[in-house]
C-alpha cells in the first residue's frame, strides 16, 4: 500500500515538475539561501534538490480533491484515505507556506540516506523526511508533522538553563563581591600600614590650694597693745602674773562689734 501511495505521489511530482518548472524556478524554490544545513552526505546538492521539490509537491497539492479523485477511480485505500485526510487537515492548520528554514542529512553504512527538511509557515513549522537510498530512490513514505511543538520544548529548556545560569552567575558575583569586601580590612595589616593607636591619658588638673591670705599687722602695734590691755582688764585676778603673749591676731566676719 505504501509502495502504491508513493508511486503514485512520485507521478504526480514528476507531473507538476515538468508542467510548472518555469513558475517553481521563479518561486524560489521555496528555499531560503541562508537555510541551515545540518549534517552531510555524498550527493548533497541533488539530495537537497530532492527535498525541495517534495516540498513543494506537498504545498501545492490539493489533497481533499486529489482524495476524491480517487475514491471516484476506486484506486483509493482506507490508509491513502486516511494520509490524505490528515494532510489536508495540516495544511489548513498551518496556513500559507514560507521558506525551507532547516536541513538535516545523515547517511549510514550502506549508502542510505536520512533527510529531512523544516518549512516555516504562516502558523508554525513542519518538518519533512524522507529516506533515500544511494540512487534517490525512496524506501519509504514521506513523513510530514509539525515542528513548532518540538522547537517550543527546546526553546523553554534552553530557556530555563538560560534562567539558572543567570541567577547563578548573579549570585556568585554577589559572593565574590561580599568576600572582597571582607579581605580589604587586612590590607593595611598586610603592608604594614596599620595605624597604631595612640594612648591618651587622662590629665586630672588638680585644683592650686591657695594659701589663706595674711593679714598684714606690722603697722597695728597700737591697737594690739589697746587690746591686750583690755583683755588683761577684763579677766581681773585671773590674768597671768607675765602678761598676755599675743601670737596671731585673725580678722572675725560677721562680728557684733560691726553693728554697735
Amino acid at each position: 500500500m505504501k509502495k502504491r501511495l508513493v508511486l503514485v505521489l512520485s507521478a504526480i511530482l514528476c507531473a507538476v515538475c515538468l508542467c510548472s518548472g518555469l513558475a517553481y524556478k521563479q518561486n524560489v524554490c521555496y528555499a531560503a539561501e541562508e537555510a541551515k544545513i545540518t549534517g552531510t552526505v555524498t550527493n548533497q546538492d541533488e539530495v537537497i534538490e530532492t527535498l525541495n521539490n517534495w516540498y513543494y509537491l506537498w504545498n501545492e497539492i490539493d489533497f481533499e480533491l486529489q482524495r476524491v479523485q480517487y475514491a471516484i477511480n476506486g484506486a483509493l485505500t482506507e490508509d491513502m484515505k486516511q494520509q490524505y485526510k490528515e494532510w489536508n487537515a495540516l495544511k489548513e492548520e498551518v496556513g500559507e507556506a514560507g521558506q525551507i528554514t532547516e536541513y538535516s542529512l545523515s547517511e549510514d553504512k550502506n549508502g542510505n540516506i536520512n533527510a529531512s527538511a523544516v518549512g516555516k509557515y504562516e502558523n508554525g513549522s513542519l518538518k519533512f523526511t524522507l529516506l533515500l537510498d544511494k540512487d534517490l530512490n525512496m524506501l519509504s513514505d514521506i513523513e510530514v508533522e509539525k515542528y513548532e511543538v518540538q522547537a517550543e520544548k527546546a526553546s523553554l529548556a534552553k530557556a530555563g538553563v538560560n534562567t539558572i545560569m543567570s541567577i547563578s552567575i548573579v549570585f556568585i558575583v554577589l559572593i565574590f563581591i561580599a568576600f572582597v569586601i571582607y579581605l580589604l580590612k587586612f590590607i593595611p595589616r598586610l603592608f604594614g600600614l596599620e595605624k597604631k593607636e595612640e594612648k591618651k591619658e587622662d590629665v586630672v588638673v588638680e585644683p592650686v590650694a591657695t594659701a589663706p591670705a595674711e593679714e598684714d599687722v606690722t603697722d597695728d602695734t597700737e591697737l594690739v597693745a589697746v587690746i591686750t590691755a583690755a583683755i588683761m582688764a577684763s579677766m581681773g585676778d585671773e590674768a597671768p602674773a607675765d602678761g598676755l603673749v599675743v601670737s596671731s591676731i585673725k580678722r572675725r566676719t560677721g562680728s557684733k562689734w560691726k553693728t554697735r
